[in-house]
């Protein structure tokens, strides 16, 4: 049994024709389904002054987020929309499959060390600043922010792994969508990412020797020798 695909030819120059008909104002338009995945579209403001017609493209898995695309009737073409539209659920997908990437253990287990690094280095900074008798909160907060900003690792290791496992929730429809809109630059942009097994194994092997390496002798020796003096 195939997968429910629909990609919907939409009838732009009716629309941009008729975009002050306000029987079109509240309709929406599906313009592409895979699955349970729906992606739609609809007029979502005109501006007179500057001649534009802008398009919300929605996704039903992202309730609160929606990427828009202004048009100018005088100065584009049909085409050139159906290529922004395209790119616009493109994104959509994209933030989708971050969203699935955030709920995966081996997301959640770098964000709780991440969380755990920041109060280790934020006390590191207020113990020297204890010791050195600063006192003033402007001063204190400056110094405790750009020593904790500095010296963070976790912060590259999320976006290493979310970077790393691009694409990887969504594969099918990703690989169905550029296949049937005929974009071979992402169609590449996808493929590579996800056979690229060798980034994968680096991230995890920097995780894991970060974990061993955090909160040590060694750790607790290098943070402090990493901080600036204040005087």
């Amino acid at each position: 049994m195939f997968p429910t695909i629909k990609q919907y030819d939409i009838d732009y120059d009716f629309l941009i024709s008729n975009y002050l008909n306000k029987e079109l104002w509240k309709k929406k338009w599906n313009l592409f389904v895979y699955k349970d995945n729906i992606f739609t579209l609809n007029l979502y403001c005109i501006y007179t002054h500057s001649d534009c017609i802008v398009f919300e493209i929605r996704y039903n898995k992202l309730e609160y987020t929606s990427n828009s695309i202004t048009y100018y009737p005088n100065n584009s073409n049909i085409n050139i929309l159906k290529q922004q539209i395209n790119g616009a659920i493109f994104r959509l997908m994209e933030e989708y499959d971050e969203q699935l990437c955030k709920k995966t253990q081996g997301y959640k287990s770098i964000l709780d060390m991440y969380n755990e690094e920041r109060d280790v280095l934020r006390e590191t900074a207020e113990n020297y600043l204890d010791s050195c008798g600063v006192t003033q909160e402007d001063i204190r907060d400056c110094y405790i922010d750009a020593y904790v900003s500095n010296n963070t690792k976790c912060d590259v290791y999320k976006s290493n792994y979310l970077y790393g496992h691009k694409y990887e929730y969504l594969t099918e429809m990703f690989i169905v969508f550029t296949k049937i809109t005929n974009d071979k630059n992402r169609y590449n942009t996808v493929v590579n990412r996800i056979n690229d097994s060798e980034y994968i194994k680096k991230i995890e092997n920097d995780v894991s020797e970060f974990k061993e390496y955090f909160g040590t002798d060694e750790y607790t020796e290098d943070m402090e020798d990493n901080l600036d003096e204040i005087f």
